[in-house]
Order: structure tokens, then C-alpha cells, then sequence
């Protein structure tokens, strides 16, 4: 009997290896996702503004670079224009002229450029002979290949990831695989920073406590605890039941976490006053156009008392399926 496989099981372990690949990617992918959510979670108890935004693309560049074992990575935040409004740079803190210009010429004329123009991975396997890589004057590292990474939230390009290594051929076609699919996901959280940063600026009680707590967080760090401790974040179903919420959520409504995460609605939270609009909303999150979720009103703690509160939520896509991700805000 030949020891040879059937020739005609080729084509289905072929397929099968392939699918395996592809589930380890994309759980990969929903590990970069989850780590940087719980980063968000954590900074909206001691940070605000653009030291969020800051602290949360450091650790979006760090989880590229350590996925694909890169040597240097920079990192492009990009508004609804287009535009740089915050960035990561591979050489590190630099005056703010020399890195506008450094940022333009590799718009301009680098990968990221590129990247920018075709919105897709771009892949360099030797910066030598590839003409989408710039080498700028007195680059404090050797970069042979590179991988340039666009982050996506729908339609909208909201970063440009760019990682490098002094090898020629390190990065891999499985490689720009994973990061695109990294990249997607990535691209939630992301878009879910920049809006909360943005509700900050233009609700007053928000921007107001913002100050006050980076303020307070310049002087002493229990004054940090205590401005932002209540501020509550949660995942909600379509039928408004939780999938994720942090503790803070339940200290702020009066609850042990085991009780509010086993409420039958995240409603129940809501007093009679506001539990109308608020379910209204959700619904047209889910079934009608609205993609926020704004309200001022007020909350029921676990004690039946009545506490003001402010509702911020998006709606996205968590596994695939629809779900609300926001917080709850004290006033």
C-alpha cells in the first residue's frame, strides 16, 4: 500500500490550512482590538483631550511593531479632512517645525504617501529599489523593507500605519495580511477615541471637567482618581443588553458589577423621564440612520435615587455583529 497521500485530498487540506491561517490572523486582529480598548478604558480614568489621543496611538504603534517583530514604526492620525493631527514619529520627540516638514515630505513622496493615495497595504521588500520609500536627511535608523498600513473605519482612512525593519524581504505577504486585518480593527477603537475626544470639546460639562481634571492631574494623582472615577464605559446589544461594561459603570449606578452586568437591560438604568428617549435612540442606532448616541438626562441608582447624567454611544461592529460602545458620564 503506497504511503503517498491521496493526491485528490491536495485542493482540501490545501483549503483547510488556508482557513486555519485566516482564524489566527483574524483572532490576532481581535486581540489588538480588545488590548486597546481596555488602553481606552483605562485612559478615560486619567487622561483627557490629546493625551488620550497620544497615549493611545503610542500603544496602537506598539502592538503593530510587536505583532510583526518590526524594528521602527511611526504612526498618522488623520481628521475627516485628510489632514495629520497628531502622529507617532520613528525618531521620536522632535521640534514641532522639523516634524511638519518631516510629515509633508513623507506625504508627499513616501510610503505613507502612497499608502494615502491608493488607500491599500503597501508592501517594500527593499527600499533600494523601490521608489515609494524616502530616505530623509539624517534618519537616525537602516530601513531595508517596510510595510505601510492603512487603518479604515468604514470608508473613512483614519491612519496610516508605517513599520520598517534594517532587513531587506523581513516583512512577509502573510505579514500585510494580518496588519490589514489588524489595521480594521483597530480602526473602531480609534474612531471611537477621536469622537470622544471631540465630545469633549464641544460639550462645556465635558471640556470644563476635562481641564479640571489635567489640571489636577499636574498636582497631585488621587485629585486624578477622584475627577474621573465615575465615568462608566459599556457595550450594548441591540436589545440593550450589556456585553461589556467596567466597574466604574456599577460604583456610578450604586451596583456590585455581578448585578449590573445581570440586568435585564442597561434601560434599567434610566429614569422613567429619560428611559423613552434614550430606548428611542438605541433603536435608531440599530434599525434606523442614526449612528450616535447623545442624552442629558437622568439615571436610577440602585437605591432609587436620581442622579444627572450624560449618554454618549457609536454604533459599530464588534465580531461582526452590531453593537453600541459609549459612556456614562456624571454631571
Amino acid at each position: 500500500m503506497s504511503d503517498r497521500p491521496d493526491e485528490s485530498l491536495t485542493p482540501e487540506l490545501d483549503r483547510l490550512h488556508e482557513e486555519i491561517r485566516d482564524l489566527k490572523q483574524d483572532q490576532k486582529a481581535f486581540e489588538a482590538q480588545n488590548e486597546l480598548l481596555r488602553t481606552f478604558t483605562n485612559l478615560m480614568r486619567t487622561s483627557t483631550g490629546s493625551l488620550m489621543l497620544r497615549s493611545v496611538l503610542q500603544q496602537t504603534l506598539k502592538i503593530a511593531i510587536r505583532f510583526t517583530q518590526a524594528e521602527e514604526g511611526s504612526l498618522f492620525f488623520l481628521d475627516q479632512k485628510g489632514a495629520v493631527v497628531a502622529s507617532v514619529l520613528a525618531r521620536g520627540a522632535t521640534i514641532r517645525d522639523q516634524k511638519e516638514a518631516i510629515i509633508g515630505q513623507v506625504l508627499d513622496q513616501g510610503l505613507a504617501g502612497w499608502v494615502n493615495y491608493h488607500r491599500q497595504v503597501g508592501l517594500i521588500t527593499d527600499t533600494k529599489t523601490d521608489d515609494r520609500w524616502l530616505t530623509l536627511a539624517d534618519e537616525p535608523y537602516v530601513v531595508r523593507s517596510a510595510l505601510g498600513v492603512p487603518i479604515f473605519r468604514r470608508q473613512t482612512l483614519l491612519g496610516i500605519l508605517t513599520l520598517m525593519h534594517s532587513e531587506p524581504g523581513y516583512f512577509t505577504p502573510e505579514a500585510a495580511r494580518l496588519m490589514e486585518k489588524t489595521g480594521e480593527q483597530m480602526g473602531v477603537v480609534l474612531d471611537n477615541v477621536r469622537l470622544y475626544v471631540e465630545y469633549q470639546k464641544v460639550d462645556p460639562r465635558s471640556s470644563k471637567q476635562a481641564i479640571a481634571s489635567e489640571e489636577a492631574s499636574q498636582k497631585e494623582s488621587s485629585n486624578q482618581e477622584d475627577s474621573l472615577a465615575n465615568l462608566g464605559l459599556y457595550i450594548l446589544t441591540e436589545r440593550s443588553k450589556f456585553l461589556y461594561a467596567n466597574r466604574q459603570l456599577a460604583h456610578l449606578f450604586g451596583y456590585r458589577f455581578a448585578e449590573l452586568v445581570g440586568l435585564d437591560s442597561f434601560l434599567d438604568l434610566m429614569a422613567a423621564e429619560s428611559k423613552r428617549a434614550v430606548f428611542n435612540q438605541i433603536q435608531d442606532c440599530f434599525q434606523g440612520d442614526l449612528k450616535q448616541l447623545i442624552h442629558h438626562g437622568k439615571g436610577r441608582c440602585s437605591d432609587g435615587k436620581l442622579i444627572e447624567i450624560d449618554l454618549y454611544a457609536e454604533r459599530t461592529k464588534l465580531y461582526g455583529k452590531g453593537v453600541l460602545i459609549g459612556v456614562v458620564q456624571p454631571c
